[in-house]
């Protein structure tokens, strides 16, 4: 649930300094988990540290060669009402379309 906790600061309060640490809390605890990489991508886009979030899109690439915004943002539409600061931070971060 680290990474519930990411989300919800990353998604509903904007705290992005908040979500990072809580998001490289669920990295070290399951670094197999795609959505820690969402979250974590997500807070260092929006932090403006492109650098750090180009990275873990890497890593998250890597992991899933074939997840773009697209698949995101049908994940947001069906359940998420906040889930569009996730997709605009990866995309910040450079997640493909």
């Amino acid at each position: 649930t680290v990474v519930v906790e990411a989300l919800g600061k990353l998604q509903l309060s904007g705290e992005f300094e908040d979500s990072l640490d809580w998001s490289l809390r669920s990295l070290a605890a399951n670094p197999d988990w795609l959505g820690t990489y969402w979250t974590l991508g997500a807070a260092y886009g929006q932090l403006g540290r492109l650098d750090e979030g180009r990275e873990i899109v890497r890593r998250l690439l890597a992991r899933a060669p074939a997840m773009r915004l697209s698949h995101l943002e049908h994940i947001g539409e069906r359940h998420y009402s906040r889930f569009d600061v996730v997709i605009d931070g990866l995309r910040k971060a450079g997640l493909p379309d």
